[in-house]
């Protein structure tokens, strides 16, 4: 999970406001970005009486609403889902994933602080990439001005976007399994010959 990151902070910091000016600097430079938000909340997506909302309930174990433009997906889960459950889930389409929440996933992490917050912060260094803040704190870590996107941009493009090595994972019942250059290119050809 090398292209993942974590914005997190106390409950209205501004996670979703520092994601509404940092996604659109992040595509305005050409990358692909997935954002997943982790919600404590039970949310419906569908509504009762609606064909995709019968179907679930008559027992499909996955039921997708294709759209012009969009595509959802209901698909009940026994145990709430790790960053690298959804990973998987989106494929390798894009460029970064941007969790806002997973306090307990290991992605590195961008912490959202405001003054009123107190003078802690929930995470340290090694896990803590940077802090987006409204006031100057006394730690080792870069700090950016909530606004300062570009910035916050830059720092990103250089710790994930600029990797540009080819990773590829094989998962065996769920779990990864790392492969050595050699396998990966048996694997390669086998596919190209497919």
């Amino acid at each position: 999970m090398k292209k993942v990151v974590s914005v997190v902070g106390y409950s209205g910091s501004g996670k979703t406001q520092l994601l509404e000016g940092l996604v659109p600097e992040l595509k305005k430079r050409g990358y692909r970005i997935a954002v997943v938000k982790h919600t404590h909340h039970t949310v419906e997506m569908d509504q009762p009486g609606t064909d995709s909302w019968r179907l679930y309930q008559a027992g499909a174990d996955v039921v997708v609403l294709a759209s012009q433009g969009k595509i959802f997906m209901v698909k009940p889960v026994s145990q709430e889902q790790t960053v690298a459950d959804i990973q998987r889930l989106l494929g390798g389409s894009y460029d970064l994933i941007i969790t806002e929440g997973f306090k307990e996933d290991r992605a590195l992490k961008i912490e959202v602080h405001r003054k009123e917050d107190g003078p802690g912060l929930i995470f340290e260094r090694p896990e803590l990439l940077a802090v987006v803040s409204d006031e100057h704190l006394d730690i080792d870590s870069p700090q950016f001005k909530p606004e300062n996107y570009s910035g916050l941009a830059d720092l990103i493009e250089r710790r994930f976007l600029s990797i540009t090595e080819d990773e590829a994972v094989l998962y065996v019942n769920g779990k990864a399994v790392p492969m050595n250059p050699f396998i990966r290119e048996v694997f390669s050809k086998m596919l190209l010959a497919l």
